[in-house]
């Protein structure tokens, strides 16, 4: 058993010599249960179970489950028990992955705390990096107990897989070669007790790490819904800024076009004042000569009609200035 991708199947075909498809991309080849015959010795024959892996490119946990449990409890009805089971896990993982973790959870509790001194705990992917960094993975993995710590405690045994058939009959046979075949904690649930594989221990675990992924899921596509709000947000707060300095920029163009404007009219008010100011003047100038003129002006005049007396014709006049009409006379005598 082991996620995909961490050599089951190589681990099988290299040890009992049959053909077995073996995945080199993240698909997964395994998807379903599948038994391999091998011979280790004349009169004895060990049967390999290959399980597809979880973190299955194709299927869900549940359904990797499903398959495992349906062959285990109907291995376990024939009165078929396991002399035990191999865990693979590539030494060349960093880290142990969230998929990976959850895998190791439900592999414990499929097996059951009293199954777990049938475990052997393999490192694959040796010769893949430095084997000193892989040393001390090994042996992170060995001290946590969130990892194989607590297995291991409990009877699990550790080996390393070095991609050949001695290193992996070595595996084999160190579980064929001591002890009787038990049962596993689901198989005991799955047959003895009756239970839905929902309610079984692994089924149980499987379901939480669902519910995990489901809120982790809700979790980001909120925080993805919130980005896009915050989006709208930002793309409206641009929208108004450029709208409010617009706004800005006209008022500043009105307001300079007004002042210009305003100027212009005083300007022009000005000139007009001026104007009428010296036409004024003008005028002003004209009746003091006239009336100068009347003033100067003597001796008897007649006029046709009229007494010797002083009496004076006068000729009217009008000046216009800016429209505005301003009348005056001049006399004229008319004398005999």
């Amino acid at each position: 058993m082991g996620i995909t991708g961490a050599g089951k199947s190589s681990f099988i075909a290299t040890c009992s010599g049959k053909e077995v498809a073996i995945g080199n991309s993240l698909q997964a080849c395994t998807s379903q249960v599948d038994v391999f015959a091998y011979e280790m010795t004349p009169d004895r024959t060990v049967y390999l179970i290959d399980t597809p892996g979880f973190d299955d490119t194709n299927r869900s946990d549940t359904g990797v489950l499903t398959e495992i449990a349906r062959w285990l409890g109907d291995s376990y009805r024939s009165k078929i028990l396991l002399y035990g089971i191999i865990y693979l896990h590539r030494i060349t993982d960093v880290r142990m992955t969230g998929s990976a973790r959850r895998n190791l959870l439900m592999f414990k509790q499929l097996c059951g705390d009293n199954y777990l001194k049938k475990v052997i705990l393999v490192t694959t992917m040796w010769g893949k990096g430095p084997t000193r960094v892989a040393v001390d993975r090994e042996r992170e993995l060995v001290d946590a107990p969130e990892f194989w710590g607590s297995m291991i405690s409990k009877g699990s045994k550790c080996s390393r897989y070095y991609n050949n058939a001695v290193s992996g009959r070595n595996i084999i046979h160190k579980l064929t070669d001591h002890g009787s075949p038990i049962a596993t904690e689901l198989q005991k649930e799955l047959v003895d007790e009756s239970r839905e594989l929902g309610q079984t221990s692994a089924g149980q675990e499987v379901a939480i790490a669902l519910q995990k992924k489901r809120l982790k899921w809700a979790e980001e596509r909120r925080k993805i819904e919130e980005r896009i709000e915050e989006a709208k947000r930002n793309a409206l707060r641009v929208t108004m800024e450029s709208l409010l300095a617009e706004r800005d920029t006209r008022e500043a163009q009105l307001k300079q076009q007004m002042m210009q404007q305003q100027q212009a009219h005083e300007d022009a008010m000005r000139r007009v004042a001026k104007k009428q100011e010296l036409q004024v003047s003008e005028l002003q100038s004209v009746q003091k000569r006239l009336n100068h003129e009347v003033r100067h002006r003597k001796g008897p005049c007649v006029s046709q009609g009229v007494s010797s007396t002083n009496a004076g014709i006068y000729a009217r006049y009008t000046l216009t200035i800016f429209e505005s009409a301003y009348p005056f006379t001049e006399p004229n005598k008319i004398c005999r």
